[in-house]
């Protein structure tokens, strides 16, 4: 059961709006950390940082890091609205394809600059990895057209999810678990504001 004031929290602030789902998540940045656990934040082998400089041209809404082994895995996360659809009567949705097209951007940039673009984080990693995500809409609201769309896009190195998916989190960790991620799991401010 989910600690019920961030259950709260997140119903009201996670789903408004684009920017008020920025404001949250920077707070609770740890729900964007892929099997996040307090051991994993609190020893600096998993954190997020949210505003991040991708050279001198892109801003990353947020980017997490894990070590898997002795692998360093950033997840560069794009942050569309939770009201946007991805599909139209006319077709793609402006704000799918600016999500698409910012993650196209950002793999463009990692291809040509290389991974040292990110910061140094001083782990012990002889292998840095990038991967991408996009956090879209809810999935309670997408047409079965609109979930063949997101298994097209699909690709090994890009996961879409629904604001729901942030939303379901919390209920697979304690109430301990949760207060002590909400103190150490926010998202570092990477000075591209």
């Amino acid at each position: 059961m989910p600690h019920p004031s961030i259950t709260e929290i997140l119903q009201a602030d996670l789903v408004r709006d684009r920017q008020s789902a920025i404001a949250c998540l920077k707070d609770f940045g740890w729900l964007l950390i892929p099997d996040v656990t307090v051991e994993g934040v609190s020893q600096g082998q998993q954190g997020i940082f949210h505003a991040l400089s991708l050279g001198t041209d892109f801003i990353v809404d947020f980017a997490t890091y894990q070590m898997w082994g002795r692998r360093l895995v950033w997840y560069l996360v794009s942050i569309a609205s939770p009201q946007a659809n991805i599909l139209s009567r006319e077709g793609s949705t402006t704000e799918w394809n600016r999500a698409l097209d910012q993650v196209e951007q950002w793999r463009q940039c990692i291809l040509v600059s290389g991974p040292g673009i990110l910061p140094s984080l001083n782990l012990d990693e002889y292998q840095t990895l990038v991967g991408y995500r996009i956090v879209i809409g809810r999935s309670r609201d997408q047409t079965d057209e609109e979930r063949e769309i997101i298994g097209m896009h699909r690709r090994n190195d890009l996961r879409i999810r629904s604001f729901d998916w942030l939303l379901e989190k919390p209920e697979h960790y304690t109430t301990s678990e949760i207060e002590t991620l909400n103190q150490i799991g926010r998202a570092k401010q990477a000075g591209a504001e």
